[in-house]
């Protein structure tokens, strides 16, 4: 397998032609202020992270400045709902993602996606299924025939409620199979309880395992993608392994007030669409192993749409809510 650190220098996911056009277009009144980046988790995670890429990014592409305001708290709704509640004049951008669905399906929060326009969609964290590196399991295949021949054996390890426990819902979901969950925590726990076996499976993001994929001690059984990854080209997809659904994972979402007027979402669309192509951008992403998508308009509203119904199936059929 080629080593992860070559394809970081990969960057060069295609970027749409469009990325490249025409400078953002003036406009008289907007903006005439900073304008609020709010992260509704604290300083450090993905989101933050990503917050701050653009808020570099766009130095040169906006007439004002980006302030990002970091609003941790119950599992990012609190900032979700100032954002929510703010003037909608296109002054407030929230930096969001699939917590926004999990909060308001699980009781956590009153309010999801429809209180929002959607802006833009800069990025993607894919997930990889693993197990250790001397796993009795060479590939989905073999994983599933263990664990349809004997029920509720196979542990996976998880982070309840969270992305990764959907994820895994999901994967079950297709095969129509259990897996026996064991609850450990974020990557950092559950790392060493993979490398050392303790658990038979369990996702993570591609850029928190590469090292240990790149070493051995984590074996990829597949790519919770529909298409092969740049950061790990030898990993095969789950659609590869026969189980052809859009896998779950986090994209990097930014979304205004409902009530913003129109011409404000598409400048902010287009600045984000023009901070995106920039080589800066894409090699920050791709130094994190985050797939460079970028999506926006109506295509982004179905895909929001869209990835809610498949976490309310799951929360509802599996009875995860809260």
């Amino acid at each position: 397998m080629r080593t992860f650190r070559r394809f970081t220098s990969a960057l060069a996911i295609v970027v749409a032609a469009g990325a490249l056009a025409a400078p953002v277009p003036a406009f008289a009144e907007y903006p005439e202020k900073p304008i609020r980046f709010i992260v509704p988790y604290g300083a450090g995670g993905a989101s933050d992270i990503v917050a701050r890429i653009f808020q570099k990014a766009l130095e040169d592409v906006l007439p004002q400045p980006v302030v990002v305001i970091n609003k941790p708290g119950a599992g990012g709704s609190l900032g979700a709902r100032e954002a929510k509640d703010a003037e909608p004049d296109g002054y407030t951008v929230l930096s969001t993602h699939i917590g926004l669905h999990t909060n308001r399906l699980m009781g956590v929060a009153d309010f999801g996606y429809e209180d929002f326009e959607p802006v833009a969609e800069t990025g993607t964290i894919e997930l990889v299924l693993t197990a250790s590196g001397n796993s009795r399991f060479e590939n989905v295949d073999d994983l599933v025939a263990e664990a349809k021949a004997n029920p509720d054996t196979v542990t996976h390890a998880t982070n309840l409620t969270s992305v990764l426990h959907l994820a895994a819902l999901q994967f079950m979901n297709e095969p129509d199979f259990t897996f026996r969950f064991v609850q450990v925590g974020g990557g950092g726990p559950r790392k060493p309880h993979m490398v050392g076996g303790q658990s038979d499976t369990s996702f993570f993001s591609i850029g928190e395992v590469a090292q240990e994929i790149e070493n051995g001690d984590l074996r990829v059984l597949a790519l919770m993608s529909q298409n092969r990854s740049p950061f790990l080209p030898d990993a095969p997809t789950i659609k590869e392994a026969g189980y052809d659904y859009d896998p779950l994972g986090v994209s990097f979402w930014w979304m205004v007030p409902n009530g913003t007027p129109r011409d404000r979402i598409d400048f902010l669309a287009d600045s984000f669409e023009q901070a995106f192509a920039k080589p800066d951008v894409q090699k920050a992403l791709a130094d994190r192993a985050y797939a460079a998508t970028f999506v926006r308009g109506e295509p982004l509203a179905n895909r929001v749409r869209s990835e809610f119904e498949s976490v309310k199936e799951l929360v509802e059929r599996f009875d995860i809510s809260k």
